[in-house]
C-alpha cells in the first residue's frame, strides 16, 4: 500500500513541477514580447 501511495505522489509532484517549467517558459517568453512592443512604441514615439 505504502508503494503506491509514494507511486501517486511521486506522479502528482512531477506533473506539478513540469507544468511550473512550462508556466515559467510562457512567462517568459510574454514578458520579452511585452519588452520588445514597448521599445516598439517608445522609438515610434521618438521619430515622431
Amino acid at each position: 500500500m505504502n508503494g503506491y501511495l509514494f507511486a501517486g505522489y511521486a506522479v502528482i509532484w512531477t506533473i506539478l513541477l513540469v507544468y511550473l517549467l512550462y508556466l515559467n517558459k510562457k512567462q517568459r517568453q510574454i514578458s520579452r514580447r511585452l519588452r520588445s512592443l514597448s521599445d516598439s512604441i517608445r522609438h515610434e514615439d521618438l521619430e515622431e
